[in-house]
């Protein structure tokens, strides 16, 4: 990449353009500047309650309360399967690296019994992917809807 770390187009690269050594001390830094950002990162402790909404989506999101506010749980059972909710957090991740706009997100353990009151002999704790609330529409899958208008 012409330029090298300088010009790098990604979050993840930043500063490090600016540094004239790049050695253990160098790198330890670095791990503790990343491991600082990685601790301000939105993250709900526990679901509150289950908000009784239908969203039309094919992994069968639950809308939720938590403790960080509203957002969107998505489950390993979820009718896609656990690869879809996988995808979805490398696929953010990745944005977010790239200095893509992403939703906040984590993942979160919970308990489907909490969400479902039709599952409440499902207890055990499992790793969801939690998206928190943000103002805007979901995507009905046209390309037309992805253009954006010329300003």
């Amino acid at each position: 990449m012409d330029g090298g770390f300088k010009v790098s187009p990604l979050k993840l690269n930043a500063g490090l353009g600016q540094l004239e050594q790049w050695n253990e001390d160098a790198i330890k830094v670095r791990a503790a500047k990343l491991a600082e950002s990685a601790i301000k990162v939105w993250q709900p402790l526990k679901v509150l309650r289950r908000i009784p909404t239908v969203i039309p989506s094919s992994t069968s999101p639950y809308h939720i309360v938590t403790d960080a506010g509203n957002a969107f749980l998505k489950m390993p059972n979820n009718p896609q399967g656990p690869a879809a909710i996988v995808s979805e957090f490398i696929g953010t991740q990745l944005a977010a690296w790239f200095g893509l706009s992403t939703f906040e997100y984590c993942m979160m353990q919970v308990c489907e019994a909490d969400l479902n009151v039709d599952r409440q002999d499902q207890t055990d704790l499992v790793m969801a992917f939690v998206t928190h609330e943000d103002d805007g529409d979901t995507w009905k899958g046209s390309a037309k809807e992805l253009q954006t208008e010329s300003v």
